[in-house]
């Protein structure tokens, strides 16, 4: 790989270059030739992919949710990437054939909203719990006990 030390040092914005762009409009880029002289391009000093001649660059999406964009290449003004063109749509279809890349990435954020929502269970759990400790100890309702609760929570500065 030519440019390793740039791997995961780079980065870009939603709508900054032609990738950005694809992620901001969901929608499909393909430069046939002079892909460097794009509007949307943005350049990296020292980067091969920066003398690429064309490139095809699509939204990958789950579930309507944008999961990522990939991006093919080539130099060849021969090989031009286009939607309808056999090398590039063929790569790009198995992509979407094999769904499980599609999906790993709302699959992650899926995961990230359960545990999300596992800790928020938890956190009532324990004021129902102590809830019922304050109304057993004490002889209070619920809502005085819910007000102790957070009475106390405030004046801790605690959740």
């Amino acid at each position: 790989m030519p440019h390793a030390t740039a791997l995961g040092n780079l980065r870009m914005h939603v709508g900054e270059g032609v990738t950005g762009w694809v992620a901001e409009h969901k929608s499909v880029v393909a430069l046939s030739s002079n892909a460097t002289r794009d509007a949307r391009f943005k350049l990296f000093q020292g980067l091969v992919e920066d003398t690429y001649e064309a490139l095809l660059s699509v939204p990958l999406a789950s579930a309507g949710d944008l999961v990522g964009v990939i991006t093919f290449i080539t130099g060849s003004r021969t090989s031009t990437p286009t939607t309808k063109s056999a090398p590039w749509c063929s790569s790009a279809n198995s992509l979407g054939r094999h769904r499980q890349v599609l999906l790993a990435g709302g699959n992650a954020r899926l995961l990230e909203q359960t545990l999300e929502m596992r800790r928020e269970l938890e956190t009532r759990k324990l004021v129902e719990r102590a809830k019922g400790i304050l109304q057993r100890k004490r002889q209070l309702t619920e809502e005085e006990a819910y007000l102790r609760l957070r009475e106390q929570s405030r004046r801790l500065r605690r959740p």
